[in-house]
């Protein structure tokens, strides 16, 4: 979108247009997300539901295995005694009705108001947005309201028409829009539309990770196929004489050959089957591991496409490292003798697996670099200034059920009761003992994506009420959150200026309930972030900004202060322009989440906290309880993941790498055992030889990691949307990599040219 927004939700009317006129499009519709209570009998569940327009079924071409989904006439305006139905997922169906095949019909209570009639049951697997276990009817019409064309609530999904491109949709929407902004100026002007396919939208934050799993796993590749290779060319040079005495008898080229392939095709084999069970495990291993955030990486499982992928990759690795020493033993059949040198390697050979060890230190040199990359964006990210104190502050999610506030049948506004529960709610937990601060937020910080609107200064040119100003560069974005007294003393947040909320902050009873009193004027307080980027070198204190989401209780609000940014979004993104609104002038929050400072003992505390709450109101549900620094634990959780990742598949290249080196130089010493004695027998020191060896085995290291830091300085930029604190051409790191893996090397060295000081120079030059 526009209006210095990169991305935003699409309004009901923006999109009736779209539907209407698009030629690009076969089908679109609209959906939301959200957290619904659903009473089961005497218990109550949180039930991921998702508002949709009919058409999402047929956009995403999926049909239910029970009943049916809404009709398409459902898409015109209900009549007051259309029943409202739901559709439900495979997974609810399964923990909720046992799979019942008669749950169709049935009806269920939601938020002890809304009774939804169960129409029909989606297949296994299907889940969309991901997560979602039911899904409603979202009824728009073919004509909306000119309040429907402000409220952006709704992300949109199409299907492309047949023969239509992404192109296409893009240019057709973007004159689309541009022609509604001509004929509705006040809620379109400076509106476009972004469009973009669903797999990249699906991955778009997984991306860089995925990429960089596959860059980690290829890497290690290479680095085994190195060593297999290695050691077949070793084997190869170790069977010469063999292959000699069987070319002297008759074997002709195809059958060595064939030997060759069909003893690293059964090594390949035995490997394959060894991985895809280590694989298996891993897997297990690795959903326990991830992050909850992570989309559906919970169904990852082994299937038969990826052992078809497994086996490819095997037979093909084989195949090619294979070629090398079935080539050396072809060529075995032309050598002359049976003599005892022939045991010796050749040059070939000799570069051969030098140029392998270069190339398997090279790989590694890239995995280390990028594990320490993401090793210091860890650091850096758990000393990030978050703009609130972690220590000693315990959160309790809690929710009621709307229903509860406005029963059915009533039509009254529930906000003054429910201002008066929650100010009775945070009083019942403030005269907790040990308890020093608390107050009540809708969504805490780094725990989900904030609730965002639009706002202007009412005396912006053009504005009027909910009318906007006429330049789109007045119209501004930030993200709201409710709060009550006391929350930014529970959370520690600073006060850079004016004041904060008071008890005082709060409307009356008739100001609240009843619609024939004229909205007040309230008061709101900004974060830094916002101050800076609206107001500049101006003070914003006292300033009247109108919140377009704010309308049902306050006309415009006064800003009366100022607080430092906090990081809501996650860890590694800056603060964004926020503002904050008293509860007691703004009591929609069904949600309220506990935020509580005290010395105690954290599960102390939380005992002490529930148990109170269940005094206080023994239907207020408990979702959940924990320390703030568990929360930004769980914001860690997807960096945490992806460092556990590279780093692992680092330590196994170290490990293969090491071992290559090792076999090496080994080899090298057993190759060069006459030389080694002669060169004894002659008096060369120990120093002397150990220092030769050493030398000569780390060449190929000191080459690879050449090469390696020079890839590095290119492939690491995949890197740069992970990283935090630090650049893809971070300095320690580079240098770190290879400094590593030379000490590595060097102990790999060492152990065989140790060996080859003590050749004893009479049985080395002794024939066989």
């Amino acid at each position: 979108m526009s209006q210095g927004i990169d991305r935003s939700e699409v309004s009901p009317g923006t999109f009736v247009d779209w539907r209407a006129r698009s030629r690009t499009l076969e089908d679109a519709a609209l959906f939301t997300f959200n957290q619904t209570l659903w009473a089961f009998g005497d218990q109550y569940d949180m039930v991921a539901f998702s508002g949709v327009s009919p058409g999402l079924f047929t956009v995403l071409r999926v049909s239910p295995i029970l009943g049916r989904t809404f009709r398409p006439e459902a898409d015109r305006p209900r009549s007051s005694g259309d029943a409202d139905e739901v559709v439900i997922s495979y997974g609810l169906w399964q923990r909720r009705f046992g799979g019942d095949p008669s749950v169709l019909g049935r009806r269920v209570l939601v938020e002890s108001r809304f009774p939804l009639q169960i129409i029909g049951v989606m297949p296994r697997g299907f889940a969309f947005p991901d997560g979602v276990d039911a899904w409603g009817d979202l009824r728009f019409g073919s004509s909306v309201s000119a309040t429907q064309r402000q409220r952006r609530y709704y992300d949109g999904i199409a299907r492309l028409s047949p023969g239509a491109t992404l192109r296409d949709a893009r240019t057709e929407l973007a004159a689309l829009s541009a022609q509604i902004e001509l004929e509705q100026p006040r809620s379109n002007a400076g509106w476009t539309a972004q469009v973009e396919p669903l797999a990249d939208e699906t991955t778009r934050s997984l991306r860089p990770a995925l990429l960089a799993l596959l860059g980690a796993v290829g890497g290690v590749l290479l680095i085994g196929c190195a060593n297999v290779a290695n050691l077949l060319l070793a084997r190869a040079t170790a069977r010469r004489r063999e292959f000699m005495v069987r070319a002297a008898l008759g074997a002709g080229t195809a059958r060595l050959l064939r030997q060759c392939l069909t003893e690293a095709l059964t090594l390949a084999a035995c490997g394959t089957a060894a991985g895809v069970v280590l694989g298996s495990w891993m897997v297990r291993a690795l959903v326990r591991l991830a992050p909850s955030d992570v989309s559906r990486l919970a169904g990852a499982r082994m299937n038969g496409a990826l052992l078809l992928f497994a086996a490819a990759v095997g037979l093909i690795t084989t195949v090619l490292i294979a070629l090398a020493p079935a080539l050396q033993v072809a060529r075995a059949q032309h050598d002359v003798g049976l003599r005892p040198r022939a045991r010796a390697a050749t040059d070939r050979a000799a570069r051969t697996r030098r140029v392998l060890i270069a190339a398997e230190v090279a790989a590694v040199v890239l995995l280390l670099t990028g594990a320490l990359l993401l090793v210091r964006t860890f650091v850096k990210l758990r000393g990030a200034d978050l703009g609130f104190q972690t220590e000693r502050v315990l959160t309790v999610e809690t929710r009621w059920p709307t229903g509860r506030f406005v029963p059915p049948g009533r039509l009254r506004r529930p906000w003054f009761q429910l201002q008066q529960q929650v100010d009775a709610m945070v009083a019942a937990i403030r005269s907790v003992p040990g308890v020093d601060a608390a107050g009540v937020i809708g969504r805490i910080p780094l725990a989900g994506e904030a609730a965002s609107g639009s706002l202007w200064l009412t005396n912006a040119a053009g504005a009027s009420g909910p009318k906007p100003p006429a330049s789109a560069r007045d119209q501004w974005k930030a993200e709201i959150a409710v709060v009550t007294p006391g929350y930014f003393e529970a959370m520690g947040i600073a006060l850079m200026r004016g004041r904060r909320f008071t008890d005082a902050d709060r409307f009356t009873e008739p100001e609240l309930t009843d619609p024939q009193v004229p909205r007040p004027a309230g008061v709101a307080i900004v974060n830094s972030a916002f101050a800076s980027r609206y107001f500049g070198a101006e003070d914003p204190i006292g300033r009247a900004v109108f919140v377009y989401d704010d309308q049902t209780f306050s006309s415009s609000r006064a800003i009366v202060g100022i607080v430092a940014d906090v990081r809501s979004r996650a860890v590694s993104e800056p603060a964004v322009p926020a503002i904050f609104l008293p509860h007691g002038e703004h009591p929609d929050v069904f949600r309220p989440t506990l935020v509580i400072r005290s010395a105690l003992p954290p599960d102390a505390l939380t005992a002490s906290v529930r148990a109170r709450l269940r005094v206080f109101d023994p239907a207020l549900l408990l979702l959940r309880a924990r320390p703030m620094g568990e929360v930004v634990a769980g914001a860690l959780s997807r960096p945490r993941f992806n460092l556990l990742l590279i780093a692992s598949f680092a330590a196994v290249g170290l490990a293969l790498a090491s071992i290559g080196i090792y076999g090496v130089v080994a080899l090298l010493v057993t190759e060069r055992t006459r030389e080694i004695g002669i060169r004894i027998a002659l008096g060369a020191r120990p120093a002397n030889v150990l220092r030769l060896v050493v030398s000569e085995g780390m060449a190929p290291v000191a080459l690879g990691a050449a090469c390696g830091v020079l890839g590095a300085c290119v492939a690491t930029r995949g890197l740069q949307s992970m990283l935090y604190g630090v650049t893809p051409l971070d300095p320690v790191s580079l240098v770190a990599a290879p400094a590593l893996l030379a000490l590595v090397a060097v102990v790999a060295c060492v152990v065989p040219a140790r060996r080859a000081t003590r050749v004893d120079p009479v049985v080395a030059l002794r024939e066989e």
